[in-house]
């Protein structure tokens, strides 16, 4: 080994002892300082535990504000029948609070609901509906396609209405895939569409936020899409099965999905 490459060596280990020597130094000044100021060194510890022991304490206690809400970004919350039936009820008519019942003899507006193809299977899910809604058989029009369907309750929310404060309510729900209109199908596609104004394409905003869009996407409740499109699922699969329990009342929450085309996620609790 060269004179050069020992004195570079050497220097590189002085320099390292060096470097070890000042961080012992500032520690051991630091600690020095810390004994001569007892005082402030034992609040510095013992404030921030204490605070932290505070807040603690207060999350533990029962219906504490300060406990993290956890907000699903998907599911919405539970809205249970009743609620939905008086949306459904306001929409045309007036809600008796005392009798819990749809006064469909004070009508605001006109109340139609379009339906199709004929068959065995359309006439039981449109009885089950009017049994839970209180529809009246006059209130309900068979159509032949679904164009007609979506032409009348196109034109019914453009028509101009000069005697009701409410434009008129109607509902459209056509059957798809019905190879036996008199039978029970094994798959159920369907559409179902209300007359209003609404975007569907607006579930996810552009500007997010926490949890689920309820600005835009309430309205599948309040204006009847959703308790309608349980009925229908639900009295499918009554008929499916020969279950009538299917048909009592449910909570009903809607998945926050980006909704197209008159389709809805819906679980049934």
């Amino acid at each position: 080994m060269s004179t050069s490459e020992s004195l570079k060596q050497g220097s590189r280990s002085r320099h390292k002892r060096s470097w070890w020597r000042h961080l012992l130094l500032l520690l051991w000044k630091s600690l020095l300082l810390r004994r001569k100021h007892w005082l402030i060194t034992l609040l510095e510890i013992l404030l921030p535990t204490a605070l932290f022991s505070v807040i603690l304490f207060l999350r533990l206690l029962p219906n504490s504000a300060l406990v993290p809400k956890h907000r699903d970004q998907t599911i919405f919350k539970p809205v249970d029948e009743l609620t939905q039936k008086i949306f459904v009820c306001n929409n045309y008519a007036l809600w008796d609070n005392q009798t819990e019942s749809c006064r469909s003899n004070l009508r605001r507006t006109t109340l139609k609901v379009f339906y199709g193809p004929p068959g065995q299977f359309t006439e039981r899910v449109m009885s089950d509906i009017n049994a839970a809604l209180h529809f009246k058989d006059e209130d309900t029009i068979l159509v032949d396609s679904l164009e007609q369907m979506d032409n009348i309750i196109t034109q019914s929310y453009y028509a101009v209405n000069t005697t009701n404060t409410l434009p008129p309510y109607y509902i459209g729900l056509f059957f798809d895939t019905l190879d036996d209109p008199h039978r029970v199908p094994w798959n159920l596609t369907y559409n179902l569409g209300i007359s209003g104004s609404w975007q569907t394409g607006a579930v996810y905003p552009f500007t997010q936020i926490a949890g689920p869009n309820t600005n835009n996407t309430a309205k599948y409740y309040e204006q009847g899409f959703t308790l309608i499109q349980s009925l229908v699922d639900r009295s499918y699969i009554s008929q499916l099965t020969g279950n009538t329990s299917f048909l009592d009342d449910y909570e009903v929450s809607q998945t926050n999905q980006e909704a197209e085309g008159g389709h809805n996620v819906v679980s049934y609790d």
